[in-house]
């Protein structure tokens, strides 16, 4: 049992790990015009934002962050993303 838990623990990681890697290229590909549009960026874009959305709606009720150049949210998700890996180590 105690192998299980394990197992499920490094599994959970890892997947973890693999979100904060989709998390990087997004935000390296909004650099880079010629990059968004494509299959990939929509499926980084599908991977990456239901951990984004509910963020972005919370950012949105602070008036000062309405008119943000910069996406706290996408910080707020990876954030989130490394406390998990922390706890799950």
């Amino acid at each position: 049992m105690n192998e299980f838990l394990s197992l499920c623990r490094y599994a959970a990681f890892y997947i973890v790990t693999i979100w904060q890697f989709f998390f990087l290229v997004r935000a390296i590909m909004s650099w880079i015009p010629s990059a968004q549009g494509g299959r990939f960026a929509y499926i980084v874009h599908a991977l990456t934002e239901p951990l984004m959305a509910p963020f972005r709606k919370l950012l949105s009720h602070i008036p000062a962050l309405r008119r943000s150049p910069i996406d706290l949210s996408f910080l707020c998700a990876l954030i989130v993303l490394a406390v998990a890996g922390w706890f799950l180590v």
